[in-house]
C-alpha cells in the first residue's frame, strides 16, 4: 500500500520554456494544488534545467527552499529570470536573474517588496522586462494597519496592478501606466517600442464580467497611451502581438462565463476584432508564439493537442498536457521542437522534448513510482439520455485485476469521480482530477470512472453553454448516463458504487445523493464524498467571491428574480432533502470542506450537514482550518486521503 505522503511528495512540472537556441529547457516544479511541504510553511518551488533530446538530463538550478517560479529565458539565452520570495519567504516578491555561467541569482527589482509580481516578460530586444504589480503600502497605510485602523470599505482601497518597465542593465524601474484600472494581461510589440495591455475597471474578480475590459497600447519611449478597443467580456488567457495584430483567448460568447474558448484576432490600428480559430467544437485554452508562428493548446473530448491556427495538429495525446512550449522550426530537421509535461495512469507528470517522432523523457520526478503499476484505462463513449449529444469519459481498473479485451473478469467496485468547473474536463493522467484521489483509490484496489458532462469546454460552445442556468439538469443526467453505460459494459459493479468530487464535482455528488436511485436504471450509490460542493445556488450567489459566475450557472441571482421564482432550486440539494428522506434515498455522506473557502463558502456544507443531523442520515463532516477552495496544508491532505479510503473501505467492502 502506497502511503499518502508518497503521492504528496511528487514534484509537478510547470512553466516550461525552451531556450532561444532550442538546445535547453527550463521549468519549475512545485507540489500539486499549491500544497506546502512544512506543517505551517510557505509554498516552495524549484527551477530546473534540461538538455533538449537528452534523456533524464534535468538538473536542479535553485535550492527548492524558496518559491522560485515562472522562469523565462533572456533573449541571448545566457541567463534566466524568475520570480521569487527569497528575500523574505512568503512575504516578498521580486524578479531575479540567474546567469548560466555560474553564480547566485540576484534581484533586479527591489527584493523586499511585499506585493506579488503577477507576471513579467522580456522585451524582444532583451534590454527590458515589463511586469505588473500593485503599489507597495505607504508609510501612512502601514501605520494605520499597526494601529488596527483597518476598516474594509468596498472600493476604497483597491490594489490595482500597475504596468512597469525594468531597464535590466541599470535596474531602473519605471511605472508606465498609473490610473485607477487593474492591468491584467500584456504583450510586447515586435520592435520593443510599445506594450499592448488589458485593464479591468477594478481588481474585483467579477469586474470583466460586469464591465468588459479595455485594451490599450503604451509607448515605452514617452509613456503616451493609445486606446485600442473595448472588449465586451473576460479575456481568459494569452496575449501575443504579431504583424500589427493582437491575438488572445476569450470566450466565444464573451460576456458569458460558461462558454467555449476561442482565439481572437484584433487589429491594433482599427480596434476591430473577431474569432479567428476554435471554440465551436473544441476549446482553445492557451496561445504561444514562436517567431512568426502562433500555436494553440486545444482541448477536445479526452484529448489535448498543440495546433496551428489553421487546425494543423503538431502534437496530440489522450492525456492532459499540463504545461507546454514550442520553439518553432528546427533548421536541421524542418520540424517543431516542443516541450510538454504529461503523465499517464501509471506515470506521474514528467517533462518531455518532442522533435518529429522522437519523444524523450528529460525529468525523473516520479522515480518513486518507477516500478509501480496502478491500473488499466478504458475510454468510454455513449449517448446522452436525451439523445442530444455523444458523451465521453473513462474507466480505470486497478492493477490487481486481470483485463481481457478491455474488460475485467467481473464488474468492479467503483468510485465515480466527477470533475469540477463545470468547465474542466476529465482526461487520462496520473492524478486525473484532484488531490491524488485517483491513484490512491486505484492502489487500494478500487476502480475509477470519470464522466464528462455538458458544461465543460472541451466540446465547444454548445456543450459549454448547457451550464448556463442548467445546474442539476443535463449535467446530472450526463453523469448518470455514463455510469449506466459503464455498468452495461460490464466494468462497474452496480451493487458497489460510491460517487465523489470536488467543487462542481462536489455539487453533483450532493445531487446524486439526494436523487439516489430516482433515475430509473435500477441501481444506487452506496455512499457520496462531497468536497467543497454547492448545496444551494441562491445562497452561493449571495456569498461566493464569484457571484456573477455562480448566478449565471444558477440561472439568476436572488436580486434578479421575483420572489415567486424558484427555478434556481432545480440544482440545490438541500431543497430536495425532505423528499429524498421520505424515499429513503440518501446514502452515507462524507463531507470535506475548507474553513476559509471563498469560492464555495463553508455554509454550503453546514446547510446539508444540518439536514443530515435532522433526519439521522449517516454523515461524517471534516472541516480543514485555514484552508480555502483547494486544500494545501500537508497534514490536511494526508487526513483527506486516509479519510476517503476509510469511507470507501466501509461502504464498498
Amino acid at each position: 500500500m502506497i502511503e499518502p505522503e508518497t503521492f504528496l511528495d511528487l514534484e509537478v512540472p510547470t512553466d516550461i520554456k525552451i531556450s532561444p537556441s532550442g538546445k535547453q529547457i527550463v521549468y519549475s516544479t512545485n507540489l500539486a494544488f499549491g500544497a506546502k511541504k512544512a506543517k505551517a510553511g510557505n509554498a516552495v518551488s524549484t527551477i530546473w534545467l534540461a538538455g533538449t533530446g537528452k534523456e533524464k538530463s534535468t538538473r536542479q538550478l535553485t535550492s527548492g527552499q524558496f518559491n522560485d517560479t515562472s522562469p523565462q529565458w533572456s533573449v541571448d539565452g545566457g541567463s534566466i529570470a524568475f520570480t521569487s520570495d527569497r528575500a523574505k519567504a512568503g512575504k516578498s516578491s521580486a524578479i531575479y536573474v540567474l546567469s548560466l555561467e555560474g553564480g547566485e541569482p540576484y534581484p533586479v527589482t527591489k527584493a523586499d517588496n511585499e506585493k506579488d509580481i503577477a507576471g513579467f516578460r522580456w522585451s524582444p530586444d532583451g534590454k527590458s522586462i515589463a511586469f505588473i504589480s500593485p503599489d507597495e503600502k505607504t508609510a501612512e497605510r502601514k501605520a494605520r494597519d499597526e494601529e488596527r485602523d483597518d476598516v474594509m470599505v468596498y472600493g476604497e482601497d483597491w490594489q490595482y496592478n500597475r504596468l512597469r518597465l525594468l531597464h535590466v542593465s541599470t535596474k531602473t524601474v519605471t511605472t508606465l501606466v498609473r490610473k485607477d484600472a487593474h492591468v491584467a494581461s500584456f504583450a510586447w510589440s515586435e520592435d520593443s517600442k510599445s506594450l499592448v495591455y488589458s485593464t479591468w475597471k477594478t481588481p474585483d474578480l467579477n469586474a470583466p464580467g460586469y464591465h468588459g475590459v479595455e485594451i490599450e497600447e503604451v509607448s515605452v519611449v514617452d509613456k503616451s497611451v493609445k486606446s485600442v478597443c473595448h472588449f465586451d467580456g473576460m479575456i481568459m488567457n494569452s496575449f501575443e502581438v504579431l504583424d500589427g495584430k493582437l491575438y488572445f483567448v476569450a470566450g466565444v460568447t464573451p460576456r458569458s462565463c460558461a462558454t467555449g474558448g476561442a482565439v481572437y484576432q484584433l487589429s491594433l490600428s482599427s480596434g476591430d476584432y473577431s474569432v479567428c480559430a476554435y471554440g465551436q467544437q473544441d476549446t482553445a485554452s492557451a496561445l504561444y508564439k514562436s517567431g512568426k508562428t502562433l500555436i494553440v493548446k486545444v482541448l477536445h473530448g479526452l484529448t489535448d493537442s498543440l495546433r496551428l491556427l489553421d487546425g494543423k495538429v503538431l502534437y496530440m495525446k489522450q492525456t492532459e498536457l499540463h504545461s507546454t512550449d514550442v520553439h518553432g522550426l528546427d533548421g536541421s530537421t524542418g520540424e517543431c521542437i516542443m516541450a510538454v509535461a504529461e503523465g499517464s495512469t501509471n506515470d506521474p507528470l514528467e517533462v518531455y522534448s518532442v522533435i518529429g517522432k522522437d519523444c524523450t523523457q528529460l525529468s525523473d520526478h516520479g522515480h518513486a513510482f518507477a516500478s509501480v503499476t496502478l491500473g488499466t484505462d478504458v475510454p468510454l463513449s455513449c449517448e446522452s439520455t436525451d439523445g442530444a449529444v455523444q458523451l465521453d469519459g473513462f474507466f480505470v481498473a486497478p492493477s490487481c485485476v486481470t483485463m481481457e479485451q478491455g474488460k475485467p473478469e467481473k464488474p468492479m467496485p467503483t468510485v465515480v469521480l466527477i470533475h469540477g468547473g463545470p468547465y474542466y474536463h476529465a482526461t487520462l493522467g496520473f492524478d486525473t482530477l484532484f488531490f491524488y484521489w485517483t491513484p490512491m483509490l486505484l492502489d487500494a484496489g478500487y476502480a475509477i470512472l470519470c464522466p464528462n458532462y455538458r458544461g465543460n469546454r472541451a466540446r465547444g460552445e454548445d456543450f459549454a453553454a448547457a451550464a448556463r442556468g442548467g445546474m442539476g439538469t443535463t449535467d446530472y443526467a450526463d453523469v448518470i448516463a455514463v455510469v449506466d453505460h459503464g455498468i452495461k459494459e460490464g466494468l462497474v459493479d452496480k451493487e458497489r458504487m460510491i460517487v465523489g468530487g470536488w467543487s462542481q464535482g462536489g455539487f453533483l455528488s450532493y445531487l446524486c445523493a439526494v436523487r439516489n436511485g430516482q433515475h430509473g436504471f435500477g441501481w444506487t450509490f452506496k455512499g457520496a464524498i462531497t468536497g467543497a460542493g454547492v448545496t444551494d445556488w441562491d445562497m452561493l450567489s449571495c456569498t461566493s467571491d464569484l457571484p456573477r459566475f455562480e448566478s449565471e450557472l444558477a440561472g439568476a441571482a436572488p436580486w434578479q428574480s421575483d420572489k415567486s421564482v424558484t427555478k434556481q432550486r432545480q440544482g440545490s440539494a438541500v431543497w430536495e432533502m425532505k423528499e429524498a428522506v421520505e424515499k429513503k434515498a440518501i446514502p452515507p455522506i462524507l463531507i470535506l470542506h475548507g474553513e476559509k473557502d471563498q469560492r464555495t463558502p463553508l455554509t454550503q456544507a453546514w446547510a446539508f450537514h444540518r439536514g443530515c443531523l435532522e433526519y439521522g442520515i449517516p454523515c461524517e463532516m471534516a472541516v480543514y482550518p485555514r484552508e480555502g477552495h483547494p486544500i494545501q496544508e500537508r497534514s490536511h491532505l494526508v487526513d483527506m486521503l486516509k479519510r476517503i479510503k476509510r469511507f470507501c473501505d466501509t461502504h464498498l467492502s
